[in-house]
């Protein structure tokens, strides 16, 4: 389970994806390429019915090839072991925000006399990873 620290947005493209899901007895978590997010509150948990969508700690999305998914940085998340013998092929991404005062108006009264003029421009960077397993 990961985040992506000192990132505003994260996200990820799902070129291919294994469809073959063969199930294991006892098991109920053989979701090659699947995606989990869990709740951020750290004591949401407690209060949460087993398997009931609005309550559930855990969002589990089973992606398609051509889904793009994005999501708060801060939000944990995990991606589940691809166990097909098929290869997941997704490109991974973070939209990193920067402060920078070249968007301001000039004259603009609303800022006179303040100590900080400036807005955020909205991308940084764009970190890509391209993951094939």
């Amino acid at each position: 389970m990961h985040n992506h620290p000192h990132a505003w947005l994260s996200g990820t493209y799902y070129v291919a994806v294994p469809s073959e899901i063969e199930p294991l007895p006892g098991r109920s978590d053989r979701t090659p390429g699947a995606i989990s997010f869990f709740d951020p509150r750290p004591q949401a948990n407690m209060t949460a019915i087993r398997h009931h969508p609005q309550v559930n700690p855990e969002h589990r999305v089973q992606p398609a090839p051509g889904t793009i998914l994005m999501w708060p940085a801060f939000l944990h998340h995990l991606v589940h072991s691809n166990l097909s013998q098929t290869p997941r092929i997704s490109i991974s991404f973070n939209i990193v925000l920067k402060q920078s005062s070249a968007h301001l108006p000039a004259g603009n009264r609303l800022y006179q006399g303040t100590s900080t003029k400036s807005v955020w421009r909205f991308v940084e960077r764009l970190d890509l990873v391209i993951d094939r397993c």
